[in-house]
């Protein structure tokens, strides 16, 4: 889901451009609202991995973070998460 936010990140960002005519507005409109329900979306799913994932934080305690897939599933959250936001800030609100 966040490669899909991603790639239509990229449209919208291919699409900036000093010649502000009509379908180039009109197009960057659409992408922007695709992301605004793309984005919301994939924070869902994260959130959602997150809640499948907490139980086995609290069962396992400081252990948690001695197991290297544990730490590469929380990095990807966390890349995940900064890059949803990134998105929100740069391309949704402006």
């Amino acid at each position: 889901m966040c490669r899909m936010v991603g790639y239509t990140a990229r449209d919208y960002v291919d699409n900036i451009s000093f010649n502000q005519t009509a379908d180039v507005i009109e197009d960057r409109g659409s992408i922007t609202t695709e992301l605004i329900f793309l984005v919301p979306i994939a924070s869902i799913l994260l959130l959602f991995f997150l809640y499948l994932e907490i139980p086995s934080m609290m069962e396992d305690g400081t252990d948690y973070l001695t197991d290297m897939w544990n730490i590469i599933d929380m990095s990807i959250v966390y890349l995940n998460m900064v890059f949803l936001i990134m998105i929100t800030g740069d391309v949704i609100t402006g």
